[in-house]
């Protein structure tokens, strides 16, 4: 009877660890989910201002480089509410279709750099061909090209981007910004 008494007592111990164990690891995991989605709001913000003020170019920063939202939303399920949820999701679908939209831009200026660099040297090439080209009359080629800072900007991804900047709200003014650094911990 005793030996039953404590092989009962025992087991409610260690369920009672394994459950305080589990509550203190997602508690913390929450915690620093939070503190996780904060930093990507910062910076977006930052990077959103940026293109703002400084106008959109091919240096302009991305807003999101990892969607620590999506990973971790559904922590904070309970804490939330509806408003706050689809602040958050417009908010990092925006700041993703930004992202997508600036890699498209850098591709296209890349692109385009590459098929400066092949017209420039069919146009050498066909020269030296033709007759004995002096440096000057290759520098004659070359020069206007290399003068020529267009480079052909698609629309659609800058387009993309602004449509994008006037769905944005700052999510750093928000009360579901305050509960997540309240549950991170974050002071400032």
């Amino acid at each position: 009877m005793f030996a039953d008494m404590f092989n009962g007592f025992a087991t409610l111990i260690v369920g009672a660890v394994a459950y305080v164990t589990y509550v203190l690891g997602k508690r913390n995991e929450k915690k620093n989910a939070a503190i996780m989605v904060v930093m990507d709001i910062r910076e977006a913000e930052q990077a959103v201002n940026g293109i703002k003020e400084y106008g959109l170019s091919k240096d302009s920063k991305k807003p999101i480089l990892t969607n620590s939202w999506s990973k971790y939303k559904h922590l904070f399920a309970s804490d939330l509410s509806y408003d706050d949820f689809v602040a958050f999701n417009r908010f990092f679908d925006a700041c993703i279709n930004i992202s997508d939209a600036k890699d498209k831009m850098e591709n296209i200026f890349y692109e385009n750099i590459s098929a400066k660099i092949i017209i420039v040297q069919n146009k050498v090439y066909e020269n030296m061909l033709s007759a004995e080209v002096a440096k000057k009359e290759q520098k004659d080629i070359t020069a206007p090209i290399e003068r020529e800072v267009y480079t052909f900007m698609a629309n659609e991804p800058g387009a993309r981007i602004l449509k994008s900047l006037n769905l944005l709200t700052n999510l750093s003014a928000t009360s579901g910004y305050q509960k997540l650094k309240r549950i991170g911990g974050i002071r400032t």
